[in-house]
């Protein structure tokens, strides 16, 4: 009876999705499979699109008042070599990207890009703070409004943070840490961004160590140690560990959130969300879902199911979406007597969590795997073609996620039974899905004010179309 419910709520929910959207923008463009798309926008609903083709640059911007779009290409003027976005951010006149050459892994100008009239100037030869003789750039983040260069030293417990608020416009910070060779867990960690303004897919939540800017100037690093990046052998698998960086104070914290189920015979992986870190442990006879103060290290509740088990903390049913095979994509839902962990525990498991209405939080719980040989098609279904996350970003990846959703009290921690709303990320989805068939090329999707948007290229139209969601 719990199922036909859930699966009564989810067709009423998916028929919202429908009914949200709106088309704001289309524009002819002449590049169908880009190199790179980035896009940008603010509150008031100016963006900017970058979009890259072997040796052009090109940038589409709308201004706020959305009646027209300009236009400007850039032939890049280093032969052979390739330029990457490696950040975005808005300022009160301009959007700003960043840029670095492939052939050199440094960054080298920046592409400004007037708000009012599109101008677009590259700025060359950047003068920014210097971080320091040994340094490592190991990853490149940015927020709305600024960037982040996060720099490692071999053999020192240091971390550097070089801080762009507009393209002429640096500082740079150095913080020492009780984190042991900061140089070998950023060299042997790929931190993946998290959005802290938007829901995130099981895709981005499902890497282990993950990056949180907040918006109070901290930086939060966390690691789950599981068999593959146990680089000390320090045999605490299953444990979190969290590095915090202070921007405004100039100081840094260091905490290791213990493993609270023993022993760990399978993989762990968390998401935090303010001070509750969500902590999923998953093979294909149990799960264990522990809600932990990430400051006291105290656990809040803890959920754990055997494949004897009804979950009972379901919104909604288990969903399969994206590539399954090389025939295969779309969704599929998990029926109430299927083997649901065994489902669940097809990939990486993963676990994000997100605010939904006052009091409560939405947290989607499951796995995600890689496609097992190239599927190029799926890039018509899922927004994966983002090269560099930056900010109101999300990617799907090209494989498969298994996950469903559950709806919790902020306060108490404990599971909610009031239903689930769809978000702006399951509308995304839904339209992706009912035009799979079209012949849409890269798509990406960012953050305009209250909206989320979908850019995405029309193939055979040659359109750059552009999409919002409520």
């Amino acid at each position: 009876m719990k199922f036909i419910y859930i699966l009564i709520s989810l067709f009423l929910f998916t028929l919202s999705c429908t009914q949200a959207q709106q088309k704001i923008f289309s524009f002819p463009i002449k590049v169908i499979e880009p190199h790179q798309v980035r896009a940008i926008a603010d509150d008031s609903g100016a963006s900017c699109f970058y979009i890259s083709l072997g040796d052009k640059s090109h940038f589409y911007s709308i201004p706020a008042s959305g009646d027209t779009f300009y236009h400007h290409v850039f032939t890049q003027r280093f032969g052979h070599s390739v330029i990457e976005i490696n950040a975005v951010i808005n300022t009160d006149k301009n959007f700003v990207f960043f840029y670095s050459l492939v052939s050199e892994g440094k960054l080298s100008g920046a592409f400004v890009v007037n708000k009012a009239n599109g101008n677009t100037t590259d700025v060359k030869d950047l003068d920014f703070a210097d971080p320091g003789p040994n340094a490592n750039l190991a990853k490149v983040i940015s927020d709305n409004n600024c960037a982040y260069f996060i720099y490692s030293y071999p053999k020192k417990q240091q971390v550097g943070l070089l801080r762009l608020d507009d393209y002429n416009r640096s500082a740079f910070k150095l913080f020492t840490t009780d984190l042991p060779r900061t140089d070998k867990y950023f060299k042997a960690s790929t931190f993946k961004k998290i959005n802290m303004n938007m829901p995130n897919t099981i895709y981005q939540a499902h890497f282990p160590e993950k990056v949180y800017v907040q918006g109070n100037g901290q930086i939060i690093f966390t690691i789950d140690i599981n068999k593959q990046n146990d680089i000390e052998k320090a045999r605490d698998l299953g444990s979190t560990r969290m590095l915090t960086l202070d921007w405004n104070t100039g100081k840094s914290v260091y905490r290791n959130i213990p493993n609270d189920i023993q022993p760990v015979n399978y993989e762990t992986n968390s998401f935090l969300f303010e001070d509750k870190l969500f902590r999923l442990s998953l093979n294909g006879k149990e799960l264990n879902l522990s809600i932990i103060n990430a400051e006291s290290n105290i656990t809040l509740k803890r959920f754990h199911f055997s494949n004897l088990d009804s979950v009972t903390i379901q919104s909604t049913p288990v969903v399969i979406e994206g590539a399954r095979n090389v025939f295969q994509d779309g969704k599929q839902i998990v029926g109430e007597h299927d083997n649901i962990l065994k489902k669940l525990d097809a990939g990486f498991p993963a676990v994000s969590v997100y605010s939904y209405q006052d009091s409560l939080l939405v947290a989607s719980i499951g796995s995600y795997t890689e496609a097992q040989k190239p599927i190029t098609f799926y890039l018509s279904y899922g927004p994966a073609f983002v090269a560099v996350p930056g900010p109101g970003f999300f990617t799907t990846g090209k494989g498969q996620s298994t996950s469903f959703k559950s709806v919790f009290s902020n306060a108490s921690a404990d599971f909610s039974s009031q239903p689930y709303q769809p978000n702006s990320l399951d509308k995304v989805f839904d339209f992706l899905y009912e035009h799979r068939k079209e012949k849409l090329g890269q798509n990406i999707t960012y953050q305009s004010g209250n909206k989320i948007c979908l850019g995405y290229i029309h193939r055979e139209n040659k359109t750059f179309n552009v999409v919002a969601f409520e």
